[in-house]
């Protein structure tokens, strides 16, 4: 039990360090240079995008095809572009907004490149996720380190932050999420 919540272990820029532990076990930070399994990249590549957009996949399929029918609705009069318009400005507004959903996402996609040393690196689970999550939160870390290796992992994601960040200054993590990604705002 910790009755203090604690920031990962930081360099002297500030960057979480390489090594952690969380409750007895060492945990390593992989950089993207060092790759991922086949296994682990198909997992990856299913929770960055649902990180990055902050929302399912099946989420963001509906808001795309809403956006397919609001085009069509428009070229045949039945809607304005406008509405066109806005829907697509929403599903660009949750790249900036940070709900549980992105949280819990984000967790998970952390578990695959955040291993311990006898880790298979080759296959993933949702228990073995569960597992370290808990290690995680028992040793007390602070749920928006992870929020924030998660969505600086995602390729591209920063300079976008950056830019529909600017027009969104109300965003309570949008300082520190620059900050971590090493920009200022």
């Amino acid at each position: 039990m910790s009755n203090k919540i604690k920031k990962l272990p930081r360099d002297e820029q500030g960057h979480p360090l390489r090594n952690f532990t969380a409750n007895g076990k060492k945990y390593t930070i992989r950089s993207a240079t060092e790759g991922f399994s086949i296994e682990r990249f198909n997992e990856y590549q299913i929770l960055s995008l649902a990180v990055g957009f902050g929302a399912t996949f099946q989420q963001m399929i509906e808001q795309l095809n809403t956006a397919i029918s609001l085009a069509n609705s428009a070229a045949v009069g039945k809607s304005t572009f406008i509405d066109l318009v806005l829907q697509l400005d929403a599903m660009k507004q949750g790249i900036v907004s940070a709900g549980n959903q992105r949280n819990t996402m984000a967790l998970a996609l952390c578990t695959l490149f955040i291993v311990t040393d006898d880790e298979d690196l080759t296959t993933w689970s949702e228990e073995l996720a569960n597992e370290k999550i808990a290690d995680w939160n028992k040793a007390g870390y602070d749920a928006a380190d992870f929020l924030l290796l998660a969505l600086s992992s995602v390729a591209g994601f920063s300079e976008i932050y950056r830019e529909v960040s600017a027009k969104s200054k109300t965003n309570p993590l949008n300082q520190q999420m620059v900050e971590f990604m090493g920009g200022t705002n």
